[in-house]
């Protein structure tokens, strides 16, 4: 979920309507306009197209999870994520046919790696704002 979530947003860089996903929006759904590239008759073509727009993050994520749990059952039974990420591909989640590639690439990244890391954590020892001890024998250090 979080390399789909950085590929489709450019790690975070643009996330309009608080779209993590690139969900487009249907007939009635609101959404945003916006530009984007898409595969047609294999070739790459700059469209505008409506996306889903969200109150919060949260929102998205759940519209994300109830996605692929209803339109891509497919993907959502795979082991791992590279398997997730063709399945994906093969059921048109993008046009793009590096999608799966590009979206095993950025999971198996070490950026990450980092990222999970400090995802998983705990906060419950740890001071936010503290900078780590670079020498961890100096205890009190910081």
């Amino acid at each position: 979920m979080l390399a789909q979530a950085a590929l489709e947003t450019g790690w975070g860089s643009s996330v309009p309507g608080n779209n993590l996903f690139g969900i487009k929006a249907a007939d009635g759904q609101p959404g945003i306009s916006s530009t984007t590239h898409e595969l047609v008759d294999g070739v790459l073509t700059r469209q505008t197209a409506d996306f889903r727009s969200y109150a919060d993050l949260g929102s998205a994520i759940s519209d994300y999870v109830g996605l692929i749990r209803s339109g891509f059952a497919g993907a959502a039974g795979q082991a791992s994520v590279a398997g997730f990420a063709q399945a994906l591909q093969n059921s048109g989640y993008a046009t793009d046919p590096a999608y799966a590639a590009k979206l095993t690439a950025i999971a198996d990244s070490p950026l990450m790696r980092q990222a999970l890391q400090v995802v998983a954590t705990p906060a419950a020892d740890a001071d936010a704002n503290a900078t780590p001890n670079p020498n961890p024998t100096e205890a009190g250090t910081r």
